[in-house]
């Protein structure tokens, strides 16, 4: 378990107050089936489960996922997120509520009960994605944002597809992430805000960087939707040399790298130039073609 997980791990289990016992028995119920317009009965695959905390400190799961069907959706990046605190939106146990919810229809309701509490059910959560091959159907909203964005809501388990791309577990626990642009405006991991009144709501709303591709940028925004957005419908709170400054290793944009050790536990080293710096992670475009998001420590320069 990584340092920064522990530590959000102890918050949780601060706030919790036996909010875990008093929802993880409740039947699962599938969201989202009562939109009057967007897309149902999508397959994506869960790539993988995070756990961190936002700007304000408050600890959120995440769920990156890779839309597998309808076919002309294949391979966009999506996600769910639960935010796990009081907020504007509803108590730490309406959250933490959706959560063991979703991870049920998820097929973890084995997992759900015989944990402890939501700590213990996070870290084997967390495990269980990163080792099984976890496909599942959702259904999503069709709020009115100029990109045409949608949220995905799942709605249980299903068999993998017969045409879907098989795990590869020597990189399990690790997200992918899109191709970056070509001129690296927009770090992963970087802090944005709309610019004007993008979604006609009369906010400006702040996120912090998934991906950045051909112009346009995935962000985790504040509230905590993930949406595709124009790349020059944002500006940076916090500026790339920031984000490259805090980067433990000081890799650059362009740099060749190889991973060290066994990190893929395949045995072999792998090599690939590096696209973006994140905070204390850069994406590598890998040399099979592959893009993913490694530690910066597991990388060094090639022989």
């Amino acid at each position: 378990m990584e340092t920064g997980q522990s530590k959000v791990l102890a918050k949780l289990q601060n706030r919790s107050k036996g909010s875990y016992d008093d929802v993880k028995t409740q039947e699962a119920k599938a969201g989202g089936r009562s939109l009057p317009a967007g897309l149902k009965g999508g397959i994506a695959a869960a790539t993988q489960l995070k756990l961190d905390e936002n700007s304000r400190g408050d600890p959120y799961v995440y769920l990156y996922a890779s839309v597998v069907t309808p076919e002309d959706l294949n391979g966009i990046h999506s996600g769910v997120m639960w935010t796990l605190a009081d907020s504007d939106y509803g108590t730490y146990q309406d959250e933490l509520s959706k959560f063991i919810n979703d991870m049920k229809l998820l097929g973890f309701e084995e997992l759900v009960l015989d944990a402890a509490d939501e700590t213990e059910l996070i870290v084997k959560c967390i495990e269980a994605i990163a080792s099984e091959e976890v496909f599942f159907e959702f259904n999503t909203s069709n709020r009115a944002r100029k990109d045409g964005s949608y949220r995905p809501f799942v709605q249980g388990r299903v068999d993998p597809p017969k045409d879907a791309p098989k795990k590869k577990p020597a990189k399990d626990g690790y997200k992918e992430s899109s191709q970056p642009s070509s001129n690296g405006a927009i770090a992963v991991g970087a802090t944005v805000q709309t610019i004007g009144d993008y979604f006609n709501d009369g906010e400006t709303w702040e996120g912090e960087v998934v991906s950045d591709k051909d112009g346009e940028t995935e962000v985790l925004f504040s509230d905590g939707e993930t949406v595709l957005v124009p790349s020059d419908s944002l500006e940076l709170t916090s500026s790339q040399e920031e984000i490259q400054e805090e980067s433990s290793e000081g890799w650059e944009e362009g740099d060749r790298v190889r991973t060290t050790g066994d990190f893929f536990g395949d045995g072999e080293a792998y090599e690939g130039t590096v696209q973006v710096i994140g905070e204390d992670e850069a994406d590598v475009l890998f040399d099979d073609g592959e893009t993913i998001t490694v530690p910066s420590d597991s990388l060094e320069a090639p022989e």
